[in-house]
């Protein structure tokens, strides 16, 4: 793999099995001679569009997708374009392509890449034209323990590098610092001109310091009441909103809290965001 600056998407990450290449159990004969001659007189049927081609050419050609892939990792991580419920496929180690982005490449160069990705070509390089064989690896190299690449659902960490230290004033309202920060984690999906910051009440606020009219901050009103959100142009308060405390059958006050807090934030967000974007047209 292209080695690559890590950023903050860099943490473990648990596994989606679902998602992976499902094994169909079946065995191909390797293509050579005049068979490989009519894979590329077919290349659009045989193989998705992917390009018939040496092993050799194939690893530098995936190479090359490898370090896009990464660069679509990072813009898409800057755009902060992942939400709780979305899959994405790791590419290098905590870096993550979005399953749309992803699944633009012919599946067989999609194979091509997870087995190559997670070392499971040694050995099988005869196998590297022929779409059921590469599916086979594909699916169980994404299954091995140390794989690299695979599908899964991208941890969000949008506030890592974020200037807050809140904690003891959630804490002391009854409120777990880890679900407030996790809910705002959410929150954050689709809104990457904010920033989160405050050393007592969470506080918003555009990272653009020319087009900074709206700015929001967060109260909790203490145990199971829920949050206050408190608007502001820039001169003054001119507005606030309670969001209560959202009771789920899930039994986890953990749980109920998180879903709050997104929803707070979510709330803030959306205001300054939306306020900032009109006073750029």
């Amino acid at each position: 793999m292209v080695d690559s600056r890590k950023s903050a998407q860099a943490k473990q990450q648990r596994r989606n099995r679902d998602g992976t290449y499902a094994d169909e159990g079946k065995t191909s004969s390797i293509p050579t001679g005049d068979v490989l001659e009519r894979f590329e007189q077919n290349q659009q049927s045989n193989t998705g569009g992917a390009p018939v081609e040496t092993y050799e050419t194939g690893v530098k050609r995936m190479q090359e997708l490898d370090q896009k892939l990464i660069d679509i990792a990072n813009r898409e991580y800057s755009e902060r374009k992942f939400g709780p419920d979305d899959e994405g496929y790791r590419v290098e180690s905590g870096l993550y392509v979005s399953r749309e982005e992803f699944e633009k490449l012919p599946e067989l160069d999609r194979d091509r890449y997870i087995a190559w990705g997670n070392d499971y070509m040694d050995g099988n390089e005869d196998a590297w034209n022929d779409p059921q064989q590469m599916s086979e690896l594909a699916s169980e190299a994404a299954e091995d323990g140390d794989a690299e690449v695979y599908l899964t659902n991208p941890e969000l960490t949008y506030t890592d590098d974020m200037d807050y230290s809140f904690g003891e004033y959630l804490e002391s309202k009854g409120c777990d610092p880890q679900s407030a920060e996790e809910g705002a984690n959410m929150a954050l999906q689709g809104h990457p001109d904010l920033e989160l910051t405050g050393n007592t009440y969470p506080q918003v606020w555009p990272t653009d310091a020319d087009n900074n009219h709206r700015r929001a901050k967060l109260f909790y009103l203490g145990g199971s009441k829920g949050w206050r959100v408190t608007f502001s142009d820039g001169r003054g308060d001119v507005n606030n909103t309670v969001i209560d405390y959202k009771k789920s059958d899930m039994g986890s006050d953990y749980y109920d809290q998180t879903n709050t807090a997104r929803e707070a934030f979510k709330t803030a967000f959306d205001w300054v965001d939306g306020g900032n974007k009109k006073k750029k047209h």
